[in-house]
């Protein structure tokens, strides 16, 4: 029985470091596509170049406070905050090609500003990326009044 528990935590841990390799690029760029993905082994389960991946710009720390929020439906939570993101894919060309692992050529990746998420939790973190938002939270710009003397 310790056995199966102890498994089980691993299993869940495990999971989030999947989440981690696959979707956290705090440092990623639009340009790293290509390495990004390659680098970290990133792809399908039949062992081919996946078509498209999605970087989140920020520490695994932030992206697990989204799992604190109030659960959308079963285990997905929306962000309250919001978040930059990279999109990486293959263009058809590309993919046509049937490159494998670690050979999988991507075109320069979208930033996507400002971007709430939805998340998949387990109560050890972040597990599934569900989606982004699709048109960026208008971010309020604070302008300097200037005082005038009467």
């Amino acid at each position: 029985m310790k056995i199966s528990i102890f498994a089980g935590v691993l299993e869940c841990e495990a999971n989030v470091a999947w989440f981690r390799n696959q979707l956290i690029g705090e440092e990623m760029h639009e340009d790293d596509c290509t390495n990004g993905i390659n680098g970290r082994g990133i792809k399908k389960d039949d062992g081919s170049c996946k078509w498209s991946n999605t970087f989140i710009r920020a520490s695994l720390e932030a992206v697990a406070a989204v799992c604190k929020t109030a659960a959308l439906k079963g285990n997905l939570h929306e962000s309250k905050t919001t978040f930059d993101l990279i999109l990486c894919e293959q263009t058809k060309e590309m993919a046509a090609k049937k490159d494998k692992p670690p050979n999988c050529p991507y075109k320069k990746g979208e930033l996507k500003k400002n971007r709430k998420i939805v998340i998949g939790c387990d109560k050890y973190g972040p597990i599934h990326f569900e989606k982004l938002q699709r048109s960026p939270v208008q971010v309020p710009v604070w302008t300097k009044v200037q005082s005038v003397d009467w």
